[in-house]
């Protein structure tokens, strides 16, 4: 193999897939995480709230289409506090 050309076998593509979905799943969680435990700082930071809330946001989407609705509602919490 010398390049991802040579990636014909549909199981090798699958796994380089599921390599892609599992390290995305594992950043989205460590955001979450850092986010839920520094909340203060993520409701005080300098940045502008509509980005914040932007962010939050996609934050927020990914975990709708994993059906994590725990995590959904703690990150809806903090949106609601940002807009306040």
């Amino acid at each position: 193999m010398n390049d991802l050309g040579d990636f014909d076998d549909s199981s090798e593509m699958d796994h380089i897939e599921s390599l892609r979905d599992n390290s995305k799943q594992t950043m989205m969680n460590m955001i979450y995480n850092a986010v839920i435990n520094g909340e203060e700082k993520a409701i005080k930071s300098d940045s502008p709230p509509k980005q914040k809330v932007e962010a939050l946001n996609n934050i927020l989407n990914f975990f709708v289409k994993r059906e994590e609705y725990e995590k959904c509602s703690n990150i809806k919490k903090i949106i609601d506090k940002i807009k306040c």
